[in-house]
């Protein structure tokens, strides 16, 4: 019998024409292979729409934990104005940390009977009507619309009400009400402004049960930002 030598295997074949994706700053390039990708090893800008792809990924997965806790506060509290001043204090958003409203008193909007309902009064009832900009510094956090009923409310809460730049939740609070949960969207609703990450519907009571208040709430992209305070 003849042995014949064997040919030796081909070492892989690496085409130096393939384009390498450009690492954005930031993002570890360790776990690629230096022999396929020489580029990177060399800390060549190549561009490349991959890299695109994982920044974008990054930045998305970034934000949701921060939706999620800005979530956690808000379910946590009662008053919006409370858990809004709460949060402006935990992001450094301003400081000091201070909500205040501002509102157009000449604009109007009646009450759908849907609202009249969950309030439980009449159509002959008297509704005021307050929508408001909640701000801690600079920064809007909140656009809110408030169908409220004066006649659960004190006169002097009624006049700070329509005098002030305070927010509904500090006027009422000596009235110990708690919030009745209707509606939580992610994202913007139909009656929300673009710019919306959070929206929410709610009824406010008291102990005994009357609404006082109903509130569609749109939280702003502004409640994602880590501020420098």
């Amino acid at each position: 019998m003849i042995f014949l030598p064997r040919k030796p295997s081909p070492k892989p074949f690496v085409s130096s024409e393939v384009e390498t994706p450009y690492a954005p700053h930031g993002v570890s390039t360790s776990g690629l292979r230096p022999e396929v990708y020489p580029e990177l090893d060399e800390g060549l800008d190549t561009n490349g729409t991959l890299w695109v792809l994982i920044g974008l990924g990054l930045a998305l997965s970034a934000c949701a934990p921060t939706l999620s806790s800005f979530k956690r506060t808000l379910a946590a509290n009662d008053s919006a104005t409370a858990a809004l001043q709460q949060w402006c204090a935990t992001r450094g958003i301003a400081a000091p940390a201070q909500i205040m409203a501002e509102s157009n008193r000449k604009e109007r909007e009646e009450a759908s009977p849907a609202i009249r309902a969950a309030l439980g009064v009449g159509a002959e009832e008297p509704l005021a009507f307050r929508h408001v900009r909640l701000r801690c510094g600079d920064t809007v956090l909140s656009d809110a619309k408030n169908w409220y009923v004066p006649a659960r409310l004190t006169p002097a809460m009624n006049t700070a009400l329509e005098t002030t730049r305070t927010p509904f939740g500090t006027v009422v609070r000596p009235l110990g009400f708690h919030r009745e949960r209707l509606e939580s969207l992610r994202g913007r609703a139909a009656e929300c402004p673009a710019g919306t990450v959070l929206s929410h519907k709610a009824v406010l009571r008291l102990s005994d049960g009357r609404g006082i208040s109903f509130v569609a709430e749109c939280y702003t992209r502004g409640n994602l930002a880590k501020g420098s305070h």
